[in-house]
C-alpha cells in the first residue's frame, strides 16, 4: 500500500491518498485505525510494515475528543497530523471494510472511498493511484 500525497487536488487544500493495498494490507490498516478509537491513542501511518511512503510522506494519525482533521507540521513539509475523534476513526475504519476482500474486476476506474470529508485536505484509500 502507498500513502501519497498531491498539493494540487481539491483546489489546492490537498489530499492525503492511501491506495494499491492488497485486502490483506486493507484489513491491516482498518485495524489499525481500530486502535485509534481510545482518545489519546496515536499511530504512524508512514511507519507501519505494510505502507510505503511515497517522497518521504509522513501522517501521524491520533485520537482527540475535538478532532481536527488533517494538519501540515510544518510549511513546505509532507509531514501531517490526522486527528478525528473516536467515533469519526470508527467510521474511517468501517469505510473500509468492503476493501478488506476481493473487490470485482472489470469495468474501467478504481474503487475509493473518502475516509475524512470535514474540510482542508481530503484523505482517500483508492485501489489505484486515482480517485
Amino acid at each position: 500500500m502507498k500513502l501519497e500525497y498531491f498539493d494540487d487536488a481539491f483546489d489546492g487544500n490537498g489530499l492525503l491518498l492511501l491506495h494499491s493495498g492488497s485486502p490483506g494490507e486493507v484489513s491491516r490498516l482498518r485495524a489499525t485505525l481500530q486502535k485509534l478509537l481510545v482518545a489519546g491513542a496515536s499511530v504512524s501511518l508512514h511507519d507501519l510494515d505494510f505502507v510505503e511512503a511515497v517522497e518521504s510522506c509522513e501522517v501521524t494519525a491520533f485520537s482527540a475528543a475535538n478532532g481536527r482533521g488533517v494538519r501540515p507540521l510544518a510549511e513546505e513539509s509532507l509531514a501531517f497530523e490526522w486527528s478525528l475523534s473516536p467515533a469519526n476513526w470508527e467510521r474511517a475504519a468501517d469505510l473500509l471494510e468492503p476493501f478488506c476482500h476481493a473487490l470485482p474486476t472489470g469495468g474501467a476506474g478504481a474503487h475509493f472511498q473518502y475516509l475524512h470529508e470535514f474540510g482542508g485536505t481530503e484523505v482517500i484509500y483508492s485501489t489505484a493511484k486515482e480517485w
